[in-house]
Order: C-alpha cells, then structure tokens, then sequence
C-alpha cells in the first residue's frame, strides 16, 4: 500500500518576504518555510556553511578524554582504537587512526567480526588487546552498553576511553573517560552526532583546534560516516557533510577516489545521495558480508593503486549482498503471500533458519516499505539462538514494543525506528503475540509522505535544480523535497535499464514531462495511456554524455481526485483486520462486503481488467475510496476460496474453480458476513 500524501503549509506573503530579505528564490524561500526554516536568522543559519564549530570540551568527560590520550601519544603508550563494524564505526576508526598515527602514536586497531564476535566491546576482545601491550583502549561508536568488557579492561590495567553516540543504560561503564552525548548529565546539545562525529570531536579537543586547516582533511570521513548512519543533517552534522562533501570533490583520499570510481560516480559532483547509495552500502558490505578490516584498509590507503584491488574486494562483497538479501526478501514475500499469522499481524515477524545476518536489517526496511508494517526479521543461527532486526515508521516505537516483550528476550537495544534483539527460538510466536498486543493499544498509523507543493510542469528546468541545490546536504532532518504533479495525462510508456523500471511520458495543458519509476516492470504497471494521475516525485540534477539536465523521479502513483481522507480511513480498517484487532461496529458495518459487491468484484476481475493493487481496482470499478477495506476483504476473501488468484502485478480468475461457500470462509465468518 502506498503512503498518505501529507501537503506542506505556507504562506505566500511570508515566503515573498523572506525571499527578499535574504536574497534567495521564492522557490528556496518556499521550501524552507515549509521545513520551519521561516525567518531570516533561521534561513541564513541554515544556508552557511561559516558558523564555527562548538567547542569539543562542551561534550562531558571530552576534556578528561583528550588528556588522556595526549599523555598516552607522549609518554609511547601502546593504544588500540575499538571499533564498529557498520560505515560510522569503520570511518571513526578511520579518523582517529589517521590521526593518532600522523603524530607517531604507537597505535593499532580492532573491528569484532559480526558474524563470530557480534557488536559491541567484548571482555574476550579486551583480553586479546591486553595480550599485545595495549596500554590505552579508545572506543568509537560503541563501549556504552559495556559494563563488563569496562571492569575486564580495569582488571587487566588498561586505561578505557569510552566515545559512542548510542544511548547509554541507567549505570555507565566504569571507563576513565565516557565521552557520549546522550549521556544524562552532558549539555553540549549534540545528541545527533554521529559515532564518527564524536571521534572528530575528540580528535579536535587533542589537536586543541576546532576549525583548523589541517583537521579538514577527516571531514570527508567523517562526512561519510554520518550520512551512512542516516543521522539527522541539522546543526553541526550539516556542517560536517558541507564541509566533508566539499573535500571529496576537490581532494579525495585516494581509497575514497577508487570507491567513486568504481560505484560510477568518477567525474561526478559528489552529493549526500551519492555517499548514502553509491558509496556507504559498498563500505557497509565489508562488516555485512565478511569483515570491516577491508573498508577501513580502503580508507586508509596511500594511493589509488594500492587501494583497486580493496575495493575490488568490496564490489564482491556488494554484489554478495544484493544476493542475500534478495533471497531473503523473496522468502519473506512468499510467506505472507500464503496468509496465516505472518500475514495477518499488526507487526510483520518472520523468521528464517540461515539468514544472513549481516542483511537481515536492510530486509527489513524492505518489509516496511512494501507492507507498510513495522517489521521484526530474525535470524536462527546453528547454535540454536534467533538474532534480529527491527524496523518501524512514523510514531510506532519499535523500542518500546520490544521493552514490552521484554520478558520473553535475551537482550534488545536501539532507538524508537530501529532497534536489535535476540530470543529464543521457542520464543518467537509468544513474542509475534506480545507485539501484537502492544500494537493493540498503539496501532502504527499509515506511513505519509511529505510533499512540499504541487508543481507545474513548466517550471521543471534547471533553475529550479540550482534552487533545490542550495539546500544540500540532504538526508534525515532535511529530506530531499517531494513535489506533486497533478493532472497529468499519460501518453506514453516504455521499459528501460533491461526491463526494470519504466520511463513515463506525461502531459498537462500541452506541456510534456519525461519522468522515471524504478523497479518497476512495464508488464506489472497497473496505469494506461489516457489515464490522468498524479505523481509525487523528487526533482535532480543529473549528468550525461557532457549534458546536465533534470531528472523527474517518481515516488508514487494515484488516479486525479482521489480522496486520500476517505480512502486512508477505510485502509486503517482493513489494517486492522488484517491483524486481527478488534473494529467498532461501526467499522465493521463498512468492512464487510455485500454478496453483489463480491460478485461485482469478481466480475470485474473476470474481466481481465484487474490489474493493480485493490486501489487501482476500487478506482476502475469507479468506486468511492470509502468502500476501499470492503472491496479488499471481498477481494481477500476470493483468493482465500481459491477462486482467484495474484498474478503478474493483478489479479486473475482461476479457471474451472470450484464453487465456494462464502458464508464458511474464515474472514468472512470472522467479520458476520451474511447473505
């Protein structure tokens, strides 16, 4: 199911003023007033790329932390940098290990391997350390959440400086510096840093220097590390990519410079989006699919040519990726596709002997975006133990649902949108229950998407691109905007990039628009030529054969005139049956369909018109979008008595099916359907 289109609000008079007073387009004016960003000290703080950074000591313990490890760097001491395996921690690690190693520390460093050793710091990772010399321990994001791995390290009489940006527990591990912004007692106001924002932090307070010259040469990595981690682009974090984006273009490093050119992206301008599907999902694969030691090698290469047969490497790794979580993916579809309790749950638990564990949270976010559920994907490993990865939209708190299941974890932690988990195998349908039940008294609303204005057609031309421009970086905290194109007639349809996705030709008022879907095949589109929709699409720059010209991209697809009121209300019904909440009577009343409507329906599916979800049939059917959860349970209902069937993006009659009682079918009795 798609999202619910959310418009933004402003007003036009303030949007004129503030364009003036700022000497910006109406057009920018616009799109920040619709962000909040809706006075001139706001719009100016937000475009510059000069504020100064806050000083690092602002951060609890970072002063402690930076005389530690200044005495360490003086005295020779033997330091090992504890690291993550994800991008953030790899391009952490990056940053303090370059550092440390350019003012002839004696140091070294350590990323556990997912799939033998798990996240976190480890009392056996901390033995291993203390076996080598290792006088100093300097964590970077990670080390909050270990308290014993902290008292292991205190035993084998190690200094620990503890620096991370996850949320701590109520008691902090016994290191000699804990430097986390989420700490209770800490003031700075960075809470949204990233684990490599924290270790650029730390690297400053040694250097004594907050915008150096010579510090600028980590904000590429560290500019990486933070869109990576989809941390939100706001205050300092914009900074770090504006800054961290403009050394990447004019002076990468020469691992960063292979990665670019192998993902594409040589000769390029280098933009937030870039890093988030071009090069940290390259990065991220070495900790998925193997170990992080061959990303951060990559990041600390001297030259290109030492660094081609690393990324060379990670391409393999990447491609070994895409693989995994395809397979998966496929799996989990076809469970539900079978119904049952996977299916018909408020929030999606699946659960797979084997999965990839590196993978298993990309699946995730997969899950969420097609189904439109939170979703728990868990793996069972050969040691009998279920790992897993949550994900979650909107006001659903992922966390809290698990704090809820509690009785029934090992151990869980995270944040409200995604979170982690281990369970007992045995385990797994009570907590599919649990959660169910927490989804009862919380149900998760429909996910919206947020469109900034309608569009007309004519203005899509490369001044709007330079508009649209000026308010990089994007990414969470300041999303690329979403713009509405309605009315649009189409008038032609191809399949391009080897049959999976499809090039739109529309037109309004005599004026054309190209725009592209993705992962799309042309065969499984349920829109025609002549049908008039509307698009909700995102607007860039895009680069070819010597050319730059604007790309329409678009996010999702409804018929013109579609009440999103009515239909949403009646969705949220049908959610709701599918995870069998309790409804009102009133809400049952327009769940249930009527014998006609179900004959009706199958009628039209008969027809061979039924192509699309059950949206695209309501509209073809020229329904009104209230009767939506009806036109669903009926639809439900006939694939249930096997009289039809989902095929090639619709539905089909199953021929010489046999005749079925309706009033037996199990949804249909659930709900008191008469005839």
């Amino acid at each position: 199911m798609r999202k619910k289109w959310v418009f933004g609000h402003y007003d036009k008079n303030q949007v004129a003023d503030l364009a003036a007073q700022c000497a910006i387009s109406p057009f920018s004016a616009l799109l920040l007033s619709v962000r909040g960003i809706d006075t001139p000290d706001a719009v100016r703080d937000f475009l510059s790329s000069d504020a100064v950074f806050s000083n690092p000591l602002a951060l609890k313990d970072m002063e402690k932390a930076a005389s530690i490890v200044r005495q360490a760097i003086d005295k020779g001491k033997r330091i090992c940098i504890y690291g993550d395996y994800d991008a953030d921690g790899v391009t952490a690690t990056a940053v303090l290990y370059s550092y440390l190693n350019m003012t002839g520390a004696d140091v070294t460093y350590y990323i556990p391997q997912r799939s033998k050793e798990g996240y976190g710091l480890h009392p056996s990772a901390i033995d291993a350390i203390a076996d080598e010399g290792t006088e100093l321990v300097i964590t970077v994001d990670t080390g909050i959440t270990a308290p014993d791995a902290a008292e292991r390290a205190r035993e084998r009489g190690m200094q620990l400086v503890i620096t991370d940006h996850h949320k701590p527990a109520e008691v902090l591990p016994a290191a000699d510096a804990v430097v986390d912004p989420h700490r209770a007692d800490d003031t700075s106001g960075l809470d949204y840093l990233a684990g490599v924002g924290v270790a650029y932090k730390l690297v400053c307070a040694v250097e004594g220097e907050i915008d150096s010259e010579f510090l600028t040469e980590y904000l590429q990595l560290a500019a990486l590390g933070t869109v990576a981690d989809v941390m939100p682009l706001i205050g300092e974090n914009r900074k770090i990519v504006i800054l961290g984006l403009r050394e990447l273009n004019e002076n990468p490093l020469p691992g960063i410079l292979a990665l670019m050119t192998s993902a594409g992206l040589d000769g390029k301008t280098i933009n937030s989006g870039n890093i988030a599907f071009g090069l940290a999902p390259r990065i991220n694969a070495s900790g998925r699919m193997n170990d992080a030691e061959t990303a951060l090698k990559l990041l600390l290469c001297d030259s290109v040519e030492e660094a081609e047969p690393l990324v060379l490497a990670l391409e393999r790794m990447n491609g070994l990726r895409h693989k995994a979580e395809d397979e998966i993916t496929e799996e989990i579809q076809q469970a539900i596709a079978k119904g049952g309790k996977i299916a018909n749950s408020a929030v999606l638990v699946a659960a797979g002997k084997g999965w990839h564990e590196g993978v298993i949270g990309i699946v995730a976010s997969r899950v969420v975006e097609k189904y439109g559920k939170p979703a728990v994907i868990l793996t069972i490993t050969e040691d009998g133990r279920a790992k897993g990865s949550c994900r979650s939209f909107g006001s659903f708190s992922i966390l809290e649902a698990l704090r809820f299941c509690e009785p029934l974890l090992v151990r869980f932690g995270g944040h409200s949108l995604a979170a982690g988990l281990e369970i007992l195998p045995e385990n797994i349908d009570a907590l599919r229950e649990r959660l169910n039940q927490y989804a009862a008294s919380a149900f998760p609303e429909s996910a919206s998407l947020e469109i900034s204005c309608k569009l007309n057609p004519v203005g899509v031309d490369l001044s709007l691109v330079d508009s649209l421009e000026m308010l990089e970086p994007y990414g969470t905290g300041n999303a690329r905007p979403v713009f509405a194109f309605c009315g649009m007639e189409i008038t032609s349809l191809r399949s391009i990039g080897e049959g999976k996705h499809i090039s739109l030709g529309l037109r309004r008022n005599g004026k054309l628009l190209s725009a592209v879907k993705f992962g799309v095949r042309i065969e499984e589109f349920p829109f025609v030529c002549g049908d008039i929709i509307d698009i909700a699409a995102v607007v860039t720059k895009n680069e070819y054969g010597g050319r730059v010209y604007p790309s329409v991209q678009i996010r999702e697809i409804r018929f013109s005139g579609t009440n999103e009121k009515e239909l949403f209300s009646s969705y949220d019904i049908y959610r709701k049956i599918l995870s069998n909440l309790p409804l009102t009577e009133q809400e049952r009343a327009l769940a249930v369909p009527t014998r006609q409507l179900i004959k009706t329906v199958y009628q039209f599916i008969k027809s061979g018109k039924a192509k699309g979800d059950c949206e695209i049939i309501l509209k073809r059917m020229k329904l009104e979008e209230s009767g939506f959860c009806s036109v669903a349970v009926a639809v439900l209902a006939l694939t249930d008595c096997g009289i039809i069937e989902q095929r090639d993006g619709g539905y089909q009659v199953i021929p010489d099916a046999p005749k079925a009682d309706l009033k037996s079918q199990p949804l249909l009795a659930r709900l008191g359907y008469r005839e």
